[in-house]
């Protein structure tokens, strides 16, 4: 009996050491001291390989600094230990997204929205993911929701917009542009591609417009620049 509660006792205090830890490395990131952080966090494991919120924590770290295939790896571990922690699914997903993972962030953000659909950036990352494997209808169809949540968030509706210029649905491109446009008269990246989808729809005096402000505004992208150069300099 007195082993098992030498036992316990010594149980709660590493347990606590760990919480502390995680308490003093999180302090350290927000002030910025990153190599401190990590090695508190790195420390905590080592007490306790496992509790989910180390791994979290040191992956929060990483996804700061934009490394986010180590990122990944903690962010895995975090949700190996705690399969339903919420932030670590969150990160999860958005770091599958950065690295080009965006069947895994689908899966996440499906995860995500099942336990919380009321959650718009839910929608909108999936949306998102969705667009970048080329299933344009299931995309819309999350922003259109993303949009419903947000009352009608102008970024969205640009990536609406979007979703229809990469399947080549240019008349429906506009038309998202312009709603995007009414909303933030100067959103330079919905300017330039409205131009672009001018071109297809044979509006060359509106192409040649919004790409020419779209350059003076800052855009010296490939698809802007060659485009006045085949169409707009005559």
């Amino acid at each position: 009996m007195l082993f098992i509660t030498i036992l316990i006792c010594t149980s709660s205090a590493y347990s606590q050491m760990v919480v502390k830890l995680n308490m003093e490395g999180s302090r350290k990131l927000i002030s910025g001291d990153t190599r401190g952080a990590v090695e508190l966090f790195k420390h905590a494991i080592q007490i306790d390989a496992n509790y989910p919120k180390s791994y979290f924590n040191l992956g929060l770290v990483y996804y700061k600094q934009s490394k986010f295939s180590i990122a990944k790896k903690y962010f895995d571990k975090a949700l190996e230990y705690g399969p339903d922690d919420i932030l670590a699914r969150y990160h999860h997903g958005l770091v599958c997204f950065k690295i080009q993972k965006y069947t895994d962030a689908v899966t996440d953000f499906t995860k995500l929205i099942q336990l919380d659909p009321k959650n718009s950036n839910y929608w909108k990352y999936r949306g998102l993911a969705q667009m970048r494997v080329r299933n344009y209808e299931q995309c819309r169809s999350d922003l259109k929701k993303a949009i419903s949540l947000t009352s009608g968030d102008y970024t969205l509706i640009y990536q609406l917009g979007r979703s229809y210029l990469y399947e080549q649905l240019y008349t429906d491109a506009i038309k998202y542009f312009n709603e995007a446009l009414t909303l933030k008269s100067n959103y330079r990246d919905a300017i330039a591609e409205r131009g672009i989808a001018y071109v297809y729809t044979g509006n060359i005096k509106g192409a040649c417009a919004d790409l020419k402000k779209a350059l003076n505004m800052g855009d010296n992208s490939n698809a802007v620049i060659s485009l006045i150069t085949s169409h707009c300099e005559n």
